[in-house]
């Protein structure tokens, strides 16, 4: 699959990373990309970490609320 960019913008940062590398252009993007990804949160990475977050919330207020079952007059009378 062939990757065709025409804004000027990416030319500019690809001809400046081939200059400070000494890399092809093409390397140069390549590696790029992969430095990208490897610093972004995966979504699974994501879920996790707000469930973690959740988990910990809802430890904290355990103790201010109760837990005990609603029977179903209790429920009725409300």
């Amino acid at each position: 699959m062939t990757l065709l960019i025409e804004a000027d913008e990416a030319d500019v940062l690809t001809q400046a990373l081939v200059r400070m590398t000494g890399e092809s252009a093409e390397a140069a993007v390549i590696t790029a990309l992969r430095d990208r990804l490897g610093r972004k949160p995966t979504r699974q990475d994501a879920t996790q970490a707000f469930t973690a977050r959740l988990s910990t919330f809802s430890e904290k207020i355990r103790s201010d609320y109760g837990t005990r079952p609603i029977t179903p007059e209790e429920w009725a009378a409300a």
